[in-house]
């Protein structure tokens, strides 16, 4: 990091406690103003509640009122349609009043002709005959009003302590719409009414379009219909744009509504969010400002000087000592400084530098010499092997010195290309493939025999490595010289060699005889099959055995290590 950068930083770091505190104060004001908000919100829903507490009690009065009218009592079905619309012609709220029978049978109704309706599958009557207490139902549409309604039924008991009958009222829910506003909200509220079921009972503003709607996808509403009680932000499309500050409340029972307040948050915080972003924006256009110039300071102190020996690092690091001994800085006196040492840097590196390469090019000669010594001596010794081999007799015992002899050339040819390479560390594993594959067909192949084919990717081996990989190789080949071709059959040894990502697939295939199919190279009692199963182990390789249609494949999966990929 640029020294200029830093000491901006640290201006704008010495800054930073009185940003963060201007920042944390301005976070809690909008905070304050959501939570006030949201406060305001619940405030409004328990009392919007409570005015239909109001409601709800009122119509249980007027429940037991009328459970007591002697022509319910006395089942008089003429003088009870009488009274009833009497007082739903009283009570203008209210659109329909009716008596049932235990069985769900109106006996009594306000409405003319609308007797004889059975109601004994509605949810609210069979709640009533389970509790014996008064019910509410959900939004309804009467079937002769037409209007939108919520019911209340209340049981009346006979002498025994049965249930004789249920009276039974609808509550026009346009009037409860327009109850939701009195008092006045506030602008841009939204308030509704709703059952279990999420149908908006009734809502203001624009009870026309709502009333009766569904809303039970709404989170809002779902959270309203499980909690009861509760405040929350959120986003609702049946509230309208914007962000709102929900709360809900419910209305005492026996009800199952709800109420669901909402407050706009987006217009009424606009006014906080600006001042919020504009006190954000002096703050740090000041801190700004107050970097720019310390940064300019900085180029002009620092900066200058600094190029200069930056200059010198650069060409330090291209290896051009000389420079580094000869950089020169005007500045201040604690450059000067480290200029000085900087000089006495470079020119004990570049000492450094030549002893090291020196003492690099001293062990990789005498690296060379160790493996060109070695490929002697291993040559040396598989020529002592034919010549030893000369004077036996047993075919058997002839061909076992012929095979150690191909496994001794094997490892010497490894030390040859080791002292031929620039690199002694690895081996270039495919170009030893190559010419090892065509010293075989010379060696033991023949026109119009067997061939040897190398198929090979650019890949290398560490030295440690390549030796075992080279000799298992070695064997496969030499087996399916021996046994995939018996008498005397043509055929071609495929050798191939490819890395993929962290593993050098090494394969050798022939189209010889097939093997048995429970084949397991682990299992084999030959020399060398063992030894491959124990050069593999090395290596910490795995070895596959691949029936083709014609032959059989070796597949050798040798895992890669960092300094060979």
């Amino acid at each position: 990091m640029a020294l200029g950068l830093r000491l901006s930083l640290l201006i704008l770091l010495a800054s930073l406690p009185v940003f963060l505190i201007q920042l944390v104060h301005d976070i809690e004001l909008r905070k304050n103003r959501e939570d006030a908000i949201l406060s305001t919100a619940e405030t409004l829903a328990s009392l919007v509640a409570a005015r239909n507490d109001r409601i709800v009690e009122g119509s249980r009065l007027l429940l037991i009122a009328a459970s007591y009218l002697q022509s319910i009592r006395d089942k008089n079905a003429e003088q009870c349609n009488v009274r009833l619309r009497e007082i739903t012609e009283q009570v203008p709220e209210l659109t329909a009043m009716a008596v049932l029978s235990p069985t769900g049978e109106r006996w009594c109704v306000s409405l003319a002709g609308t007797g004889g309706l059975n109601l004994a599958d509605r949810e609210y009557f069979q709640a009533t005959i389970r509790s014996g207490t008064m019910q509410t139902s959900n939004f309804i549409v009467g079937r002769q009003t037409g209007e939108g309604s919520i019911v209340f039924t209340y049981p009346i008991r006979g002498p025994t302590g049965d249930i004789e009958s249920v009276v039974f009222l609808a509550y026009r829910t346009s009037v409860l719409s327009r109850m939701l506003n009195e008092p006045t909200l506030p602008a841009g509220a939204v308030v509704a009414l709703l059952g279990r079921d999420g149908v908006v009972a009734a809502r203001w503003p624009d009870p026309a379009n709502w009333v009766g709607k569904n809303l039970s996808s709404s989170d809002v509403i779902v959270r309203a219909i499980n909690d009861r009680r509760g405040k929350q932000r959120g986003v609702a499309d049946w509230a309208g744009p914007g962000e709102y500050a929900f709360a809900f409340a419910p209305v005492n029972p026996p009800t199952n509504l709800t109420v669901v307040l909402g407050l706009p948050l987006t217009a009424t915080l606009q006014e906080v969010e600006s001042i919020f972003w504009r006190e954000v924006a002096w703050t740090t256009l000041i801190f700004s400002l107050a970097a720019a110039l310390a940064m300019i300071g900085a180029h002009l102190m620092v900066g200058r000087p600094i190029r200069q020996l930056s200059a010198s690092v650069d060409a330090l690091a291209q290896g051009d000592f000389r420079s580094g001994q000869s950089v020169s800085v005007r500045g201040s006196k604690e450059l000067n400084f480290l200029a000085v040492h900087f000089k006495d840097m470079a020119k004990t590196l570049e000492q450094r530098q030549s002893q090291l390469v020196e003492a690099v090019k001293h062990k990789e000669l005498l690296i060379k010499e160790v493996n060109h010594r070695v490929k002697n001596s291993l040559q040396l010794v598989a020529s002592l092997f034919g010549l030893q081999r000369a004077n036996i007799k047993d075919p058997e015992a002839r061909l076992q010195f012929d095979e150690a002899g191909r496994r001794i050339n094997t490892v010497a040819q490894i030390h040859q290309r080791l002292y031929q390479d620039e690199n002694v560390d690895q081996v270039s594993f495919d170009r030893y493939l190559e010419e090892f594959c065509r010293e075989l067909n010379s060696a033991m192949g023949g026109a119009g025999k067997i061939s040897i084919v190398c198929e090979t990717a650019p890949c290398h081996l560490p030295t440690d490595q390549v030796i075992p990989a080279a000799l298992m190789i070695n064997e496969l080949i030499t087996n399916a010289f021996k046994y995939s071709y018996p008498g005397e059959r043509d055929g071609t040894i495929r050798v191939g060699c490819r890395p993929e990502r962290d593993i050098l697939i090494i394969s050798v295939a022939d189209d010889g005889i097939r093997l048995s199919e429970d084949f397991d190279p682990a299992s084999s009692k030959g020399l060398g099959m063992r030894m491959i199963t124990a050069l593999a182990k090395q290596l910490r390789a795995s070895l596959e055995v691949v029936q083709n249609p014609t032959g059989k494949s070796f597949v050798i999966k040798v895992p890669l290590r960092k300094e060979s990929k």
